[in-house]
């Protein structure tokens, strides 16, 4: 284990700092110290270790498998730092609710099918991967570790729910459907398309 002995001389009050130039593969803790006007204060103590990682995650792919499910595939390693890949964490973040879901693949497999997500609703995503650390000393294993997750998918929309027919005359047919979430953009009007059976000639009316 690294203990990195470098202090931020920083008259900034933030509480936060994101430190540059670290070295994939190692391990580093860092200790926090303040400084005032008459010197500086003790340090505390080191922060539990952290390894810097090796390989990064890119974007997730997104891409629409059925009318209701969204597929999200992945390139990575087969290792993080040198540790197997057992399988990954997939984040599917509601851009309207701000709620996110968590999915386990159970495996390595590098895609993923989300299912029951809310019609009409976009979604990002974000994938981690979940490996487990041996510990050589005693090469017992360890718990399981996992990386930072990678950056967020481009918005992706859940397909809304088909619309509901019914006859309002004999010769005319009564559509409906559901207002879609607008994501903070005005709906001004919507285009609905009839097909006709069987010989797939459309007809597109703006309402």
């Amino acid at each position: 284990m690294t203990l990195l002995e470098t202090i931020i001389d920083s008259k900034s009050t933030r509480l936060s700092f994101v430190f540059p130039g670290l070295i994939p593969g190692h391990t580093y803790c860092f200790m926090v110290g303040s400084l005032r006007n008459d010197g500086s204060g003790t340090l505390s103590g080191p922060s539990d270790p952290i390894e810097v990682l090796q390989n990064a995650m890119d974007r997730p792919l997104v891409e629409q498998d059925t009318d209701t499910t969204i597929a999200v595939r992945w390139d990575t390693p087969n290792e993080i730092n040198g540790y197997e890949i057992m399988s990954y964490d997939v984040m599917a973040v509601d851009q309207h609710t701000q709620i996110d879901y968590v999915c386990n693949t159970k495996s390595a497999n590098t895609r993923f099918i989300f299912k029951k997500l809310t019609p009409g609703h976009f979604y990002r995503f974000m994938v981690k991967p979940l490996y487990n650390r041996i510990l050589v000393e005693n090469n017992l294993l360890a718990d399981t570790k996992s990386a930072p997750y990678s950056g967020p998918s481009e918005a992706i929309q859940v397909p809304p729910p088909a619309p509901v027919v019914d006859y309002d005359t004999s010769t005319t047919v009564d559509v409906s459907w559901l207002g879609l979430p607008d994501r903070g953009i005005e709906t001004v009007s919507y285009d609905v398309k009839a097909i006709e059976w069987g010989t797939y000639n459309q007809s597109v009316y703006t309402v």
